[in-house]
């Protein structure tokens, strides 16, 4: 059954505060993403991001602000997993090494028959809103994004759920580089799982997702599993369309000079976007290591 979201304009009630819901910014398996704000009693509009629990799939009925569950083990299983999903970016946040790569959490409340978490966001748009095709910026942002997502590798993550949908990015104060805060932490998955085998299914955005998630080869899943979606990421930006099977052919050839004037693009980075871009075969592809980081 398809989702219904909440209305522009819709208030959710919390024990201090009023919310507004402004718009939606993105849709995960489990939940549907908002913007949103409230007053914060002297006239200055706050502005929070609000994650409500709605999973995909499932016979919810919308019935003016409320969700209608079919069954109370349904409900149960939805907020289970909305609790794993706030604890850990509990956990992202307090950690010295994901702190910056992650959007605060504020609160998790009960409202309309389902739970939301709400999350202070960083300066910035969801990556997906940005209209810049600056190459430089493009590379500047994905350069940035590959070290956010380096810091929940070296914790011992995995995002597996990587898209522009998915994270914020803002040009850092010095106005040369990009600060990337990733704000849906839903897909995160522990290695230690994966490698005791304990994790059994994991959740994907198709037009993003390595060949390993999409054919569901769990002991496959690594870092480089992320770093495929980054590539897809970088790929779209660049070509101005998502990669295809054809993309990845030993002999495929890019046209990246339809998309930028070559006057004003380095000779260089045609070679080196190329590198970049190229399906490199398991054997010549090694993924830097997992360096599991003890918390304070």
């Amino acid at each position: 059954m398809k989702r219904i979201p909440l209305s522009t304009g819709t208030r959710i009630h919390t024990d201090l505060l009023c919310l507004y819901i402004d718009s939606v910014i993105g849709n995960g398996a489990s939940c549907i993403v908002y913007s949103a704000h409230y007053d914060d009693g002297f006239k200055h509009k706050k502005e929070v991001i609000i994650k409500e629990c709605y999973p995909i799939r499932t016979s919810i009925i919308r019935q003016q602000d409320m969700l209608l569950w079919s069954s109370t083990d349904e409900m149960q299983s939805a907020f289970d997993r909305l609790q794993r999903s706030y604890d850990l970016a509990s956990e992202m946040q307090n950690s010295d090494l994901t702190r910056s790569a992650s959007v605060y959490t504020l609160d998790k409340i009960s409202a309309n028959g389902t739970q939301y978490i709400i999350m202070i966001p960083q300066h910035g748009y969801s990556y997906d809103k940005e209209k810049n095709t600056d190459i430089s910026d493009i590379i500047r942002t994905v350069l940035a994004l590959c070290n956010a997502v380096g810091f929940y590798h070296q914790s011992g993550f995995l995002n597996l759920d990587i898209k522009p949908s998915n994270f914020i990015a803002a040009t850092d104060h010095m106005g040369k580089g990009k600060n990337i805060a990733l704000f849906d932490l839903d897909t995160l998955v522990a290695l230690d799982d994966l490698r005791n085998a304990s994790f059994n299914g994991i959740s994907y955005s198709k037009e993003w997702a390595a060949p390993e998630q999409k054919q569901m080869q769990i002991s496959k899943l690594c870092p480089a599993t992320d770093l495929f979606a980054i590539g897809a990421i970088l790929f779209e930006r660049i070509m101005n369309r998502m990669p295809t099977n054809a993309d990845m052919s030993p002999f495929a050839e890019w046209k990246f000079y339809d998309r930028f004037n070559a006057k004003k693009v380095n000779p260089k980075a045609k070679c080196i976007l190329t590198e970049v871009v190229t399906i490199q075969s398991p054997k010549k592809y090694k993924a830097y290591p997992i360096q599991r980081t003890k918390q304070p």
